[in-house]
């Protein structure tokens, strides 16, 4: 009887004031997490920034080997990085005087792994990646894959082609009169200096010969001059 009597003689928390409570210990553990994620933000971005660069982004022509080595690299940086910050930040005294608790990361390595694995980053890709190849392997290359490959194949193959020759051409009579153009033809200005040329062999060089007065050519004059000689 007296226990039960103790027992309803204790006063009961309600939800608002479990959830406020204003303690010294619950109004440290707020400030513990105010200053600590403060001090972490810088030192976080950081490690991920170095991460990005130094990290080379998901290839898919990249070899697997050389894709398990990058994410064996990258989970090793980050959760040595987690580890030395941590570090770092717990050696600052606290404001509110009460230390920090120990950090446990080994209970939160699979969550942060299933958060890290589901999204788009170097990782998650990089994962992906090996999955898809893991999955062919088992299961044989894909039906996209295979049309790729198909039209790999067609594209690759030697197109020949004939380069245009003036054979081509010789049945074609419309492209042979415009390849081969015609003759010159002579005018009427040459076959009368030859005429008088003529003329003047014929009479020896005794009688004038009646020339043209206009501009006469070289040859012409020439000829003319040795016929009179001669």
């Amino acid at each position: 009887m007296e226990v039960l009597q103790e027992a309803s003689g204790i006063t009961k928390k309600t939800f608002l004031s479990h959830v406020f409570s204003m303690t010294e210990e619950s109004n440290a553990e707020v400030l513990n997490v105010i200053q600590y994620s403060s001090l972490g933000v810088l030192p976080i971005i950081v490690l991920n920034k170095s991460i990005q660069r130094f990290i080379p982004e998901a290839d898919p022509d990249s070899s697997s080997i050389e894709l398990l080595a990058e994410i064996f690299i990258q989970l090793v940086i980050m959760f040595v990085g987690i580890i030395i910050i941590h570090r770092v930040i717990t050696y600052i005294p606290t404001y509110s005087g009460f230390k920090y608790e120990n950090l446990n990361l080994t209970n939160v390595i699979l969550a942060f792994l299933v958060i890290v694995l589901s999204i788009q980053t170097k990782l998650g890709l990089k994962v992906n990646i090996l999955l898809d190849r893991a999955m062919e392997l088992w299961n044989g290359p894909t039906l996209e894959k295979k049309e790729g490959m198909k039209n790999k194949m067609k594209v690759s193959k030697p197109v020949s082609q004939h380069s245009p020759s003036q054979a081509d051409y010789l049945d074609n009579s419309s492209m042979q009169n415009g390849l081969f153009p015609p003759a010159p033809v002579a005018t009427t200005r040459q076959h009368s200096v030859m005429e008088s040329y003529d003329n003047m062999m014929h009479t020896g060089g005794n009688g004038p010969v009646e020339m043209d007065p206009g501009p006469m050519a070289a040859n012409g004059l020439l000829g003319g001059a040795f016929g009179s000689s001669f």
